[in-house]
């Protein structure tokens, strides 16, 4: 689901336009925005001298706009200005040396944020259990190096 309209994945056919004529191709996966009908847009990229390959589905999603950008050097600006100011010259030697009731517990932590992004990865999941899911992954580094911090 998508801004509370259903989102569908299908094979769709569409015309394209190529150097030396039109032709219908198939485009496999294609995504839209309530049930696919005849006369509905979808994003194609394609070479037009060169049918043979065909078209591709393009998500014109949340990632090609420069909202995406933003986002991700707002979490490099904070990571950065967070990570700066965790340690000191003994805290780093002291996190250094492994100790399995610290370390290995931040490693499961780890493990279990690796486990939330597989059902997106392998089954077809819903919007918005994929975002739920990676936002709870994306935390858990955060939530290893505090454990790490606060034990150490």
């Amino acid at each position: 689901m998508r801004n509370g309209v259903d989102e569908y994945a299908a094979d769709v056919v569409v015309t394209l336009r190529f150097d030396d004529s039109s032709r219908r191709t198939v485009l496999r996966g294609a995504r839209t925005l309530g049930v696919p009908a005849e006369g509905d847009s979808v994003t194609v990229m394609y070479a037009p001298g060169r049918p043979g390959l065909g078209g591709r589905y393009h998500d014109s999603g949340f990632f090609d706009g420069g909202a995406a950008l933003l986002w991700i050097w707002a979490v490099v600006i904070f990571s950065a200005a967070f990570g700066s100011g965790l340690f000191g010259r003994d805290e780093v030697h002291s996190a250094r040396r492994f100790r399995g009731d610290v370390h290995g517990v931040a490693a499961l932590v780890l493990c279990l944020g690796v486990l939330l992004l597989l059902p997106g990865a392998f089954f077809q999941t819903s919007t918005w259990a994929g975002w739920l899911l990676a936002l709870v992954s994306a935390c858990t580094p955060w939530l290893a190096l505090t454990w790490v911090i606060k034990r150490v």
